[in-house]
């Protein structure tokens, strides 16, 4: 899987007007939701599509997290 939107250090394009800024890690949610969503039609949750992303969602998170808290206190 091609992935033409996420830069190499994780970061995913806010929005149109504005790629820099830093919208909170929210794919996350976005995608136990589509995984929750299959599993209740299909009867079986496909853990290879959990499994397709979660790289992808955790290198978001880690630019998140050190964008957003660069005085390393822990507080977003």
């Amino acid at each position: 899987m091609k992935d033409r939107y996420q830069h190499p250090n994780g970061q995913l394009p806010a929005y149109e007007w504005a790629f820099g800024d830093a919208n909170p890690p929210v794919h996350v949610w976005a995608t136990w939701r589509v995984y929750e969503i299959d599993r209740a039609i299909t009867g079986k949750g496909d853990r290879d599509f959990l499994e397709l992303v979660f790289h992808k969602l955790l290198l978001n998170f880690s630019w998140w997290v050190n964008r957003k808290d660069a005085d390393d206190r822990n507080i977003f």
